[in-house]
C-alpha cells in the first residue's frame, strides 16, 4: 500500500481513491501519500464556485453536497469570505455570522465553522498543514482564488467591465448568458452580500443597456426592445432606457407606442422619484405630437 501510495499522484485514479491513501490506517502509507502529493504529482482537484442564482461548489468535477459541509455555517462562512474579497478580521467575521453569541462562544462557532470548510474544500489535509484556501493572514482570513479556483461571479465582472467598455455585440451577448442571476439569493436580506450584489446588478445593467444600444444601431429593433424592457422592469424610473425605447419606436414608425412610452415614464418618474420628465423626453415627446 506504501508503494501504491508513492505512485498514487502519477496514477489516473478518482479523487475518491487519491483520498482513500491519504487517509491509510497506516501512518506511513499516509506519509508516502502526502509525499507524493509534495513532488507535485498528485495535483489538488480544481474547484469551481457558483454564486449567481444560487450557491453550489464543484470540487473536481463532482458537485459537492450541503452535507458534505458538515455544519450549515461553513458554508455561510465561504460565501462571506468570497464576498469580501480580502481578508477580514476574526472578530468582524463572528459579528456578521453569530451577532447574538457572546465573544467566547462566537469565536469557538468560527472555528468548528473554519475547520469544517477547510476539511469540505481540502480533505487531503493533514493535521496542522496550512490551508491554500482559507488563509489566516495573523487575526484575519481571506480566501485564495488561485489558478485551480473559478468563481462565477469574480469571472462575470471581468468579462462585462471589458464588453461594456467595449462595440462587440458578441461579448456582450457571452456576459448576458453568463448571468445565471442574483447573487447568493439564499443571503438576499445579509448585510454582507450587499456591496458586491450592487455591483454585479450594476454590471448587468450596463453590459444589458449597452448591448441594447448596439442592437438598436444595428437595425435589430425587436431584440433592442426587449433588452430594454427588461431593464425598466427591474428599474422602471430609469429614464434614459425609457427615452431610447421612444426614439426605436419613432423610427420604427410607431408613434402610438412611443406616445404610451413617454406616458410610462412619467407616471414612473412620478410615483418613484416625485418628479417629471427631463427636458429632453418633454421635447421629444412634443415632437410626436406634431403634425407630419
Amino acid at each position: 500500500r506504501q508503494a501504491l501510495a508513492e505512485l498514487a499522484g502519477s496514477a489516473a485514479a478518482s479523487d475518491g481513491a487519491l483520498q482513500a491513501v491519504l487517509r491509510d490506517a497506516d501512518p506511513s502509507v499516509r506519509r508516502a501519500a502526502r509525499r507524493s502529493r509534495g513532488t507535485g504529482r498528485m495535483e489538488s482537484p480544481a474547484i469551481e464556485i457558483r454564486t449567481l442564482g444560487g450557491f453550489s461548489v464543484v470540487r473536481g468535477g463532482r458537485s459537492v453536497p450541503e452535507s458534505a459541509f458538515g455544519r450549515r455555517k461553513a458554508r455561510e462562512l465561504l460565501a462571506v469570505l468570497l464576498c469580501a474579497r480580502g481578508a477580514v478580521h476574526r472578530e468582524a467575521l463572528v459579528e456578521a455570522m453569530w451577532p447574538d453569541l457572546p465573544p467566547t462562544r462566537g469565536v469557538a462557532a468560527f472555528n468548528s465553522a473554519l475547520y469544517a470548510l477547510r476539511r469540505t474544500l481540502e480533505p487531503d489535509l493533514s493535521a496542522g498543514q496550512p490551508s491554500s484556501l482559507v488563509v489566516a493572514e495573523g487575526p484575519a482570513y481571506r480566501f485564495v482564488l488561485g489558478p485551480r479556483v473559478r468563481w462565477d461571479a469574480k469571472e462575470f465582472l471581468r468579462a462585462a467591465s471589458g464588453a461594456v467598455a467595449g462595440d462587440d455585440v458578441a461579448a456582450l451577448r457571452v456576459v448576458e448568458r453568463s448571468h445565471g442571476g442574483e447573487l447568493l439569493p439564499e443571503w438576499t436580506f445579509s448585510p454582507w452580500t450587499e456591496p458586491l450584489r450592487t455591483e454585479i446588478a450594476e454590471m448587468h445593467a450596463a453590459a444589458l443597456s449597452r448591448l441594447a444600444e448596439l442592437l438598436s444601431a444595428a437595425g435589430k429593433t425587436d431584440e433592442a426592445i426587449r433588452r430594454y424592457r427588461i431593464l425598466l422592469a427591474r428599474e422602471p424610473d430609469r429614464e434614459g432606457w425609457h427615452r431610447a425605447l421612444m426614439r426605436i419606436y419613432v423610427d420604427a414608425g410607431e408613434r402610438g407606442l412611443a406616445l404610451r412610452q413617454f406616458e410610462q415614464c412619467r407616471t414612473a418618474l412620478r410615483e418613484g422619484l416625485g418628479v417629471e420628465p427631463s427636458r429632453a423626453t418633454r421635447d421629444l415627446h412634443a415632437a410626436l405630437l406634431k403634425d407630419d
